[in-house]
């Protein structure tokens, strides 16, 4: 399939937890393009393919597709139990509501497109469910996992007087 290239992306935040958790997702989305082995044709269709190749690659997808909502409820738990340590600060609380509201917002795109899957071609639903989710961390983890893991790096005397 491999419609969407992995992207040069740096997942060490300084934060083993979140750190573990973005390179957990890269293996999830390199595992979406095992989902069609390109036998359907360049159109992605199933009917090319035998019953029980187009079985095997729906089962494939919903796996795929729970492993990656299973992991991204955890990353989302982590880094509000990270954001519950912070002190309580204009910055801080700015932060944390706003790196909350990703999540919601994120949560809900992925349930919805997650919510597809099963009328659609999987090599289509790949290739969609991979886009989202990866057009999805590069902007989040630029934006507030960095931002995080640079507020839990502060010494602890210092993320008290900035704040």
């Amino acid at each position: 399939m491999s419609q969407v290239a992995m992207p040069e992306f740096r997942y060490d935040f300084g934060n083993s937890g979140i750190d573990a958790d973005h390179s957990a997702l890269a293996m999830i989305l390199e595992a979406l393009e095992q989902v069609c082995d390109e036998s359907a044709g360049a159109d992605c269709r199933c009917d090319v393919c035998p019953e029980k190749k187009t079985r095997s690659c729906h089962g494939l997808l919903k796996d795929l597709c729970g492993r990656m909502q299973a992991l991204l409820l955890e990353h989302f738990q982590r880094e509000h139990e990270l954001m519950n340590s912070l002190p309580r600060s204009q910055t801080t609380k700015a932060h944390c509501e706003r790196h909350r509201r990703a999540h919601v917002s994120f949560s809900t795109r992925y349930n919805l497109a997650a919510a597809k899957l099963n009328d659609c071609q999987p090599a289509i639903g790949a290739r969609e469910l991979e886009s989202l989710v990866l057009d999805w961390i590069r902007g989040h983890a630029l934006e507030f996992d960095a931002e995080l893991s640079a507020l839990l790096n502060r010494p602890v005397g210092d993320r008290q007087r900035r704040a």
